[in-house]
């Protein structure tokens, strides 16, 4: 925290997997015969669905042997942090793991109840010449029908990303809502004085450099279309925002005035950035266009106002303050009126991230010293405390508001971790040399 304050204060793809339409003779049926939804992800309560994930069985020659276990467990592990699902120990299963069973005929749904599994994802694949084809399909082992199947085709490399659509496919069958298992986040890692911007899978697989320019690049922050990221760079020694482009890795110049040009993060139609300036002295939030131009102030006060971030709906924004003493967090309309404060517990409150479904903004809090992720709603109620051992800090939403990332010292160094919206699942995905800090959860991909 102390680190992203002296920022703001210091003067501060994998190309998409070729989906094949589903096949033609599966249903995509998402409901029990009883015609209720399997899961409700907005019950606390709910009770995690059994399901198993035995290995994808070749249909190709011994080139692709090992890869039919590695699929089954990407989905397994995408469904396990989902907090949905009671993935089965493969120990259990009673159908030979080697019988090439892929239709209701063939599977022995007695074997799957025996053990208690409610659903069951059985698959297929062949590779050759780098190339990878796989079929995965679902089932509702109660009443012994397909709910749904996919094909997916690309290369070899792509396999994760092909397992990680169809545990989506899973979750929309389920909760009736697609699943972020496709997505990214960009962050910021590196030495002390240097950072530079990364991308990875939601999972930590796939990292990516993106900048390398031996000086300080941070806060990132994705646009709607997810094709390019805001972010701010110290290349001429003063915090200036750019905006890079995840086609070429090419960065243009946003705003470069006099003074601090951080903090910059688009509006949820992609149509306007808020952004912290100081250029007329005090560090106060702005509006422009994508371009830098039609500036537009919103704060009008003594002190120093960062860190915004837009309600889903584009119409207010949250921000730190030190208006009243140390850092809290507070709400404006996206014109700048109506101004009010939100946090009142502690006295330094700082990093606030409003949720994608609007219900709940995240920030960081000073604990007896430490520091910590809170959630509390937009009207000041339901605090709640998410984090308890290290330093936490940087709390990003994804894209349906169901999980967080942020960054944690309690294995020494910051590295990025993912926890549920309720707290639960943290897992580290980052295992860098340097400081990983400042993730930025980017949208569901295009197609």
């Amino acid at each position: 925290m102390i680190l992203r304050l002296a920022l703001l204060l210091a003067a501060l793809a994998l190309l998409p997997v070729a989906l094949l339409a589903p096949v033609p003779s599966l249903s995509a049926d998402r409901q029990t015969a009883g015609g209720k939804v399997y899961l409700d992800i907005h019950d606390p309560n709910v009770r995690k669905l059994p399901i198993a994930l035995p290995a994808f069985f070749n249909t190709g020659t011994r080139e692709g042997a090992p890869l039919g276990e590695e699929i089954a467990q990407v989905l397994r592990e995408d469904l396990k942090f989902s907090g949905l699902f009671d993935v089965l120990n493969s120990e259990m299963y009673l159908e030979d793991p080697k019988k090439p069973a892929l239709t209701r005929e063939a599977i022995a749904f007695d074997a799957w109840r025996t053990i208690k599994a409610d659903a069951l994802v059985k698959g297929k694949y062949q590779a050759a010449g780098g190339q990878l084809e796989t079929e995965a399909r679902l089932f509702d082992v109660l009443h012994e029908r397909m709910l749904t199947g996919k094909q997916y085709t690309g290369e070899a490399k792509d396999l994760r990303r092909m397992a990680h659509r169809f545990a989506n496919e899973v979750l929309r069958v389920f909760t009736e809502e697609p699943g972020v298992f496709d997505t990214q986040i960009a962050f910021a890692s590196g030495p002390a004085g240097q950072k530079d911007l990364y991308r990875m899978d939601y999972d930590g697989h796939n990292l990516r450099k993106m900048t390398a320019e031996g000086t300080i690049n941070t806060l990132p922050s994705w646009a709607p279309d997810g094709e390019s990221l805001l972010f701010t760079s110290y290349k001429w020694r003063n915090p200036d925002l750019y905006r890079l482009s995840l086609r070429d890795l090419k960065a243009r110049e946003v705003s470069t005035r006099p003074g601090m040009n951080t903090g910059g993060v688009w509006s949820p139609k992609g149509d306007k950035i808020a952004l912290t300036l100081s250029k007329d002295g005090d560090p106060e939030i702005y509006l422009m266009a994508p371009d830098g131009s039609g500036l537009q102030r919103l704060t009008q006060h003594r002190g120093i106002d960062v860190s915004p971030t837009w309600s889903p709906d584009g119409r207010r924004i949250a921000f730190v303050s030190d208006r009243t003493g140390g850092p809290q967090v507070y709400l404006m309309d996206a014109s700048g009126g109506d101004v009010h404060r939100l946090t009142f517990q502690g006295n330094y409150n700082t990093s606030p991230a409003w949720s994608p479904r609007g219900d709940r903004i995240a920030f960081v809090s000073r604990v007896g010293g430490t520091f910590h992720i809170f959630l509390i709603a937009p009207d000041g109620n339901h605090l709640q405390q998410l984090t308890t051992a290290g330093n936490n800090e940087d709390p990003a939403w994804s894209p349906d508001g169901r999980f967080l990332a942020f960054s944690s010292s309690r294995d020494g160094r910051y590295q990025i971790y993912l926890m549920n919206a309720n707290g639960a699942n943290q897992k580290r995905v980052t295992s860098l040399r340097g400081d990983s800090r400042h993730p930025a959860w980017g949208p569901r991909p295009k197609g």
